[in-house]
């Protein structure tokens, strides 16, 4: 959480105390993603027989209609995650308006995108909500916020999901009942010690400090003081969270709303996918249950976009939902739509506000 402090270089703050930003390491995060993804094509045409010309022919045969439907579902992921963020700001006195917070989340979402585990969103995020004006306290607020509602949400659709669907979760291989306790647990447990950095501030102390030094010892942290004023400044940063959303019950629910309608608008798209191939024995409450446990199940692996596990994942979960030989093309479209537009679309909105910023800062510089 402390990573935008530091810059997404890790590079330090620039003199304007804001985040500071290295392409050179995005880059690299991509090039990364890219490797991935030829990888997962090659071995899914080595498993599956899927060929590039008889994914496009599929798609001679799909109902547009239902296509379009996933493109807005979509828009909706990517707009919510900026009214989510909005309702933040707006609690603690740094308001944007849509075209402003849906620019932000689409910077947010495409560097989770390419980096591992979604690290980079926050950092980018950060770097971006300071350079359109937010004081950095401020911003670091609204992420941290944002990100409790949002690891809230698929702990709540996980449990309703599992509650709804425990005979088909009793079915599943053991890899994946790994994969999905694994994913559940850990934001849990990361859900958990937000909690307690909010609430409990010298719990986390007498907790987390003893952790660092035998980790140390262990030599599993090899920087035993930067770890402890990493956590220093996390604890900081959460009390000062705290003060500033203390009190914030109706604005609290309306946050979360948002991100429970951000994950529905996400999880829908497989839907609107299984619908535009001619299928409709299962319906709606069935597949966002699915693409709830494809969510954990992926959640905590340390891949950019989940590359090659989610893919695995979508065959395992939708083994009966697709004839053989559709599964692997509805899994492509699938991911084509819900993560590959992210990464396209949304990485051209930030190289753009990038830009933006740049331009602006070099009038500032003449003025």
């Amino acid at each position: 959480m402390n990573e935008y402090n530091g810059g997404i270089d890790g590079g330090g703050k620039k003199p304007s105390g804001r985040p500071s930003f290295s392409f050179k390491r995005n880059l690299i995060w991509v090039l990364l993603l890219l490797v991935l993804t030829a990888a997962v094509v090659i071995l899914l045409n080595h498993c599956t027989g899927l060929t590039l010309r008889g994914f496009f022919d599929s798609l001679k045969h799909i109902s547009l209609p239902y296509v379009l439907c996933a493109i807005l579902a979509l828009a909706g992921y990517v707009f919510c995650e900026g009214r989510a963020m909005a309702s933040v700001g707006a609690v603690i006195g740094a308001p944007m308006g849509p075209v402003r917070s849906t620019l932000v989340s689409s910077t947010e979402l495409f560097f989770s995108a390419i980096t591992p585990s979604a690290s980079g969103g926050q950092p980018a995020a950060a770097f971006f909500l300071t350079r359109g004006g937010t004081p950095l306290p401020k911003a670091t607020v609204i992420l941290i916020n944002n990100t409790l509602h949002y690891m809230l949400s698929l702990i709540v659709m996980g449990t309703a999901a599992v509650a709804l669907s425990f005979p088909f979760v009793s079915a599943l291989s053991p890899v994946l009942k790994i994969l999905l306790a694994f994913g559940f647990l850990l934001n849990l447990l990361a859900f958990s010690v937000c909690l307690l950095l909010l609430c409990r501030r010298e719990l986390v102390r007498k907790i987390c400090f003893p952790a660092i030094r035998f980790l140390s010892r262990i030599r599993l942290i090899r920087r035993r003081e930067a770890a402890e004023q990493r956590l220093e400044r996390a604890m900081a940063e959460y009390a000062d969270c705290q003060k500033m959303i203390r009190g914030t019950p109706a604005a609290q629910a309306k946050i979360f709303l948002w991100n429970l309608l951000q994950r529905l608008c996400s999880f829908s798209i497989a839907y609107f996918v299984y619908r535009a191939f001619g299928f409709s024995a299962h319906g709606l409450v069935e597949v966002l249950c699915l693409q709830t446990f494809s969510a954990l199940a992926v959640n905590g692996l340390p891949l950019p976009g989940g590359t090659g596990a989610a893919e695995f994942v979508f065959l395992e979960l939708y083994r009966g939902y697709y004839p053989p030989g559709l599964a692997a093309e509805a899994m492509l479209l699938t991911r084509a739509i819900s993560f590959y537009c992210i990464f396209f679309f949304c990485g051209i909105v930030s190289v753009g506000y990038y830009l933006y910023f740049l331009k602006k800062e070099r009038i500032g510089k003449r003025i």
